[in-house]
């Protein structure tokens, strides 16, 4: 049962016993004066003194050196290790929780982690049970408990290779799961370069009382780093094909001087142009390219630096997309004429840039989300409940929906919650209505920019609907009487557009004016541009298979492949580079590429103090009468058992009492008589 120290600084205070030894050895004793008659008639001798180098009171002095001994131990805050260490002994269960992402893959650590891991097997006493846990966005339990050493050693041996971004918290929630059916306070031990980019977020990691959690830093020989963190890509129209502008940004952290280093530029593995660049320490940079360009497939791109100790992060990968048509659902009510949407489906198919694809239907499909761009829900509402949750859903996932509402909204109809409210007819007028307030600096007026807010001043409505904007859209345009006219805004991932401008002939002479092309286009790309595929996905980051494909297979930059069970789900990516999707068989023409990195988070090596993992990291106490779990601080919990000191102070005051009365008993409490002389008065005292 060791004895520990919360406060160990304090025992520099032992050397306060040096202060009564010393006095002790400087005590001497005090002659009074006496009042004698003339010495005349006396010889003269010298008195020879000597100081006292010994100690006469060896009980007295003990007792105050206790005193000092036992108060600076009250300070240093005392506690025996039972909690801790007894009883994480043969009985417990050590967690080895192994740090596997990107950054662990930096030159001079390379199975160093590997030697770090077996000397923490090696010191597990006998009989311990162990379990091994490596994690990097999420955690993989490798190995379950169990006391066989041999096979956790073995263990190691299929630890997956570094990838994917360092979360703390996701390894910590898995060591706490499997501690949280001991019978008694277990350990993790964590081997990890301590990244500080991983420290735990969002909801805290909750560990069982008095579980001890151990760091074994492995340090790389350098934490200088340089690494692409983004890519834009600014398309330059005109011409025959596709044609950008690449502009690549740098970031670096650590060094003591400007570093040199060359960007090149690769297209479907073809370079195209290199730069060179210095970077300063602890700072960026950009680097831009001429217009490069594209054919009008799928194109790879990639941004290369020099290598450094680092390469996960030298390397930036992207997929730019193929020019496809946007894919249009157009849902009318069952009793619509042709002549109401036959100026909608007019402007859609004129022009080339977007192109758009329109499939009519008068009943919505869950599956035809799968390949739409955008839902144009015309003057129809949601027939049920359910249809309204699958629609939401979507749109929340990155989805476009554009609402143009009209006379049957206004009578009887419900649209998603998310985009309007308060659906119905507006007030009849005498004089037409017209627009006014529009908001042009939006992007899904761009096309209707040249024509100003005259042109929109030009249309005469005679019947439109009232609607009250979701919170979230932003109100674009007004009729004169102040009521909304156009709504836009982004809904979770996806955007929204709600119009009450009539389509059709019936409410007003929109669809005659030159405004009405441009801006139904405008509204309708802007809103399916949130479904475009970005250039490049984040380590970590899930992705959503198309229901469209039947049995996908994806295939890692690796050469390992995943199969998605059920034909639908998600893949959550962890290593850089291209992705490829297949359907069934993995060979020929992938369906899709995706291009993956690392969060530019990452690409910064600095260390942080082992101290400060378990910032934030909760302890999971006894249950309650209710069965909620209450958490309390771990530091806060573990001092509230360390209470030995309290006992250290009531024996500081007893040791004071027992030198009081001890000094004061005996000799040392008799003061030296005074000596009786005659007074010169005549009185003798």
């Amino acid at each position: 049962m060791p004895l520990g120290f919360l406060v160990p600084a304090f025992l520099v205070g032992l050397v306060a016993i040096g202060v009564p030894l010393l006095l002790h050895l400087r005590r001497r004793d005090r002659q009074r004066p006496m009042p004698f008659p003339s010495l005349m008639f006396l010889s003269r001798l010298p008195i020879r003194t000597q100081r006292r180098r010994r100690i006469t009171d060896w009980p007295l002095l003990l007792l105050r050196a206790l005193v000092i001994l036992l108060l600076v131990a009250a300070f240093a805050r005392p506690f025996l290790r039972s909690g801790e260490a007894s009883e994480t002994g043969a009985a417990g269960l050590t967690v080895l929780l192994l740090d596997r992402s990107a950054s662990m893959a930096a030159d001079e650590i390379g199975m160093s982690w590997h030697d770090f891991a077996l000397a923490v097997l090696g010191a597990l006493p006998s009989g311990r049970r162990v379990a091994v846990v490596t994690f990097d966005a999420d955690a993989t339990v490798l190995l379950a408990p169990t006391g066989d050493i041999a096979a956790a050693r073995a263990s190691l041996d299929q630890v997956p290779a570094p990838g994917g971004p360092t979360r703390f918290g996701a390894g910590l929630r898995a060591a706490a799961g499997l501690l949280a059916g001991e019978s008694v306070p277990g350990e993790v031990v964590l081997v990890s370069d301590m990244q500080q980019s991983g420290r735990a977020s969002g909801a805290p990691p909750a560990l069982p009382a008095g579980t001890v959690v151990r760091s074994v830093v492995v340090e790389p020989a350098s934490r200088d780093n340089t690494g692409v963190v983004a890519v834009d890509v600014e398309p330059v129209p005109g011409g025959t094909l596709r044609r950008a502008v690449i502009e690549a940004r740098l970031a670096r952290s650590g060094g003591d001087s400007a570093r040199q280093t060359t960007v090149a530029l690769l297209v479907d593995g073809r370079e195209l142009a290199t730069r060179e660049v210095t970077v300063p320490p602890d700072a960026g940079a950009r680097v831009r390219f001429d217009t490069v360009e594209f054919a009008r497939s799928d194109a790879r791109l990639e941004v290369q630096l020099t290598p450094d100790r680092f390469t996960a992060d030298d390397r930036f990968v992207g997929v730019i997309p193929a020019l496809a048509p946007t894919r249009v659902v157009l849902v009318v009510p069952t009793d619509v004429r042709t002549d109401e949407v036959r100026y909608l489906e007019s402007a859609l198919k004129i022009g080339s840039d977007p192109t758009f694809v329109v499939q009519r239907t008068t009943r919505l499909d869950p599956h035809m989300l799968d390949d739409a761009s955008v839902i144009v829900l015309f003057d129809v509402g949601m027939p049920t409940a359910a249809l309204e949750a699958t629609l939401e859903s979507w749109l929340q996932g990155g989805g476009g929906i554009v609402a143009l509402i009209g006379d049957r909204l206004a009578r009887r109809g419900t649209l998603v919650a998310s985009l309007a409210t308060d659906l119905g007819r507006a007030p009849e007028r005498r004089e037409p209505a017209v627009l006014g307030g529009v908001v042009l600096s939006h992007p899904a007026l761009e096309p209707v920019r040249e024509a100003g807010a005259a042109g929109f001043a030009q249309l005469h409505i005679r019947r439109y609907t009232r609607f009250t904007p979701a919170a979230g859209l932003t109100v674009l345009a007004r009729f004169d009487d102040d009521l909304p006219a156009l709504a836009a805004g982004t809904v979770g991932q996806g955007r929204a557009v709600v119009s009450a401008i009539p389509p059709d002939l019936a409410g007003g002479d929109f669809p005659l004016q030159p405004l009405f092309l441009p801006y139904m286009r405008g509204i309708l790309g802007w809103a399916a541009s949130a479904t475009v595929r970005p250039l490049a996905h984040l380590a970590g980051e899930s992705w959503t298979v198309p229901g469209s494909v039947g049995a996908p297979v994806v295939r890692g930059p690796d050469g390992s492949s995943t199969r998605i069970a059920g034909g639908r789900g998600a893949v959550t990516f962890r290593l850089g580079g291209f992705h490829e999707l297949h359907n069934g068989r993995v060979d020929g023409v992938p369906l899709a590429t995706l291009a993956v990195n690392l969060p530019p988070a990452e690409s910064d090596l600095t260390p942080m103090s082992p101290d400060e993992l378990l910032l934030g990291v909760t302890e999971l106490a006894a249950t309650d009468a209710t069965g909620d779990l209450a958490p309390v601080e771990v530091a806060r919990a573990r001092e509230a058992r360390q209470a030995n000191w309290r006992w250290v102070l009531l024996a500081v005051i007893a040791a004071l009492i027992g030198e009081a009365v001890l000094a004061s008993r005996g000799w040392r409490g008799i003061a030296p008589p005074s000596a009786r002389y005659p007074d010169p008065q005549g009185d003798a005292r």
